[in-house]
């Protein structure tokens, strides 16, 4: 069969058979044709700016040349592209095991599973601002070949992007830090240009605008590309035979057992199983990256003269509690809740919750560090911030886990995926964020040291109480235990 067709149109058509017959098919059908609509609008809007992106930068940057200006700001763009794609882009996947039996060949299955990843229209939507700026502003100040030189560099670009994020999201499986390395060093090079260090204007202007006198130069982005497609290619490669699906193998393999935490006993047990779920699940592990996005943004946000003193306040008990908020307001261990129940009280569980969230708060705190030896009048927005969120947001937490019904699939990503969210969440954020926002604002009027002690006042209080009012949190988990049992198998 395979010869009177190319595996590759067989495998097409297979992933093309698989979606129309998946039940997610028709049952999202309204859904992506909103969502196609919306696209549609937000394409015409790239396409007008494209056309009209001469006038804009004249405007902006009057008595410059357009094209110098929009060059230089192309690697701030893209910067910006990978950001996104790393947190918007989902994985190409296919289970590979049906296939290792038959005549396909495994390098046949893995620049398929590339290609997919290259032929998402998501890709490419950049081009409707490229496009008609090459042909009407660099066409129009050099020649049509240069314009098209210069739009295959953008062309470039963008599989370099994709394929980037492709290979970051993957490492974070096997070898996360390799994503991380990634990681420090983009925002290396965005700290060292916002600290002044050297200007990546510069360095865009002068890459991007070589391309338009020196063809070449062309040479540079495709080498690259070429070089993330062979680390892609190898990747997957060596990922693909049998054993990798075996679980005894996958047991072998764990990241870490960490047996530290067994000499605290029962509660310092339970404090390693919250973690090996953390670092063995793709949708947990995605947790630990985001609060090195939300304190590197917080260069922008605490140095800007403009912001009022009690943003810079929420924004301090956002920093040194990103990541007890974005793990504690998902039941992750709704599946395995029935051997909790079984193996322990719900008292050791709610206070395993509780010393988990104060130590995912400390970790924080030492992630701003940086920002504070950098910028020390920020000390004490980030010590009162991570006081609040000890003494305060981890009862809050910790009090609406009575109220989680439905279990999470660990094995899903968490871009774009809202399975498990519901309504006490949004209510739960609610209090976390904007209640210290509406205390630091009001104590605001009477001065920087008001608006402190109105955070650090309350935190301090919670902490002192921690025992009572914990107390209160597992007489209220143990009502509500059967109904959250109850609803995690029906999830499951």
């Amino acid at each position: 069969m395979l010869k009177k067709k190319s595996p590759v149109s067989y495998l097409i058509s297979h992933y093309w058979k698989e979606t129309r017959r998946s039940p997610m098919w028709h049952r999202n059908l309204i859904v992506n044709i909103i969502l196609g609509v919306s696209f549609f609008f937000v394409m015409l809007n790239f396409l007008f700016l494209g056309f009209f992106a001469d006038k804009v930068l004249l405007k902006l940057f009057p008595g410059q040349d357009p094209v110098d200006v929009f060059n230089s700001g192309l690697l701030y763009y893209f910067g910006i592209e990978l950001f996104t794609r790393f947190w918007v882009q989902s994985l190409p996947g296919m289970n590979v095991i049906p296939y290792l039996h038959l005549p396909v060949k495994r390098a046949t299955l893995m620049h398929y599973l590339l290609g997919r990843s290259l032929s998402n229209l998501l890709n490419y939507i950049s081009f409707l601002i490229f496009i008609p700026f090459s042909l009407k502003v660099i066409a129009g100040a050099y020649t049509a070949s240069v314009a098209c030189c210069w739009l295959l560099t953008m062309l470039l670009c963008v599989i370099f992007a994709n394929l980037t994020v492709v290979y970051i999201k993957r490492q974070l499986a096997s070898k996360i830090w390799v994503a991380l390395a990634w990681i420090i060093v983009f925002a290396l090079l965005f700290g060292a240009d916002y600290l002044d260090v050297f200007s990546l204007s510069d360095v865009s202007g002068r890459l991007f605008g070589g391309i338009l006198t020196t063809s070449w130069f062309l040479l540079v982005p495709a080498l690259l590309v070429a070089g993330v497609y062979v680390l892609n290619y190898r990747f997957l490669l060596s990922h693909t035979y049998p054993n990798e699906y075996n679980p005894r193998s996958r047991q072998e393999t764990t990241i870490a057992n960490f047996h530290f935490a067994n000499r605290f006993g029962t509660i310092g047990r339970m404090i390693a199983v919250e973690l090996k779920l953390i670092m063995r699940n793709k949708r947990t592990r995605m947790i630990l990256f985001t609060p090195l996005f939300i304190i590197f943004y917080g260069f922008f946000i605490l140095e800007r003269p403009g912001t009022v003193g009690f943003m810079r306040d929420m924004w301090g008990v956002m920093s040194t509690g990103v990541l007890m908020m974005g793990y504690g307001q998902m039941p992750f261990d709704g599946r395995y809740f029935d051997g909790v129940l079984i193996r322990n009280s719900v008292g050791q569980y709610i206070r395993t919750k509780y010393i988990l969230y104060v130590l995912m708060c400390l970790f924080s705190l030492v992630l701003c560090i940086p920002q504070m030896c950098l910028m020390p009048a920020t000390v004490l927005i980030f010590l009162s911030g991570a006081i609040y969120n000890i003494g305060i947001n981890t009862i809050i937490m910790v009090y609406c886990i009575g109220y989680g019904r439905e279990s999470i699939a660990l094995g899903q990503g968490s871009s774009m995926n809202w399975q498990g969210v519901k309504a006490y969440q949004f209510v739960t954020v609610l209090l976390i964020m904007f209640l210290p926002t509406i205390i630091a604002a009001i104590f605001q009027h009477f001065g920087n040291a008001a608006s402190f002690l109105s955070l650090a006042i309350p935190g301090l209080l919670g902490i002192l109480l921690a025992k009572p009012l914990l107390n209160i949190c597992i007489r209220h988990t143990a009502r509500q235990k059967y109904a959250m049992a109850e609803g995690f198998r029906q999830r499951r």
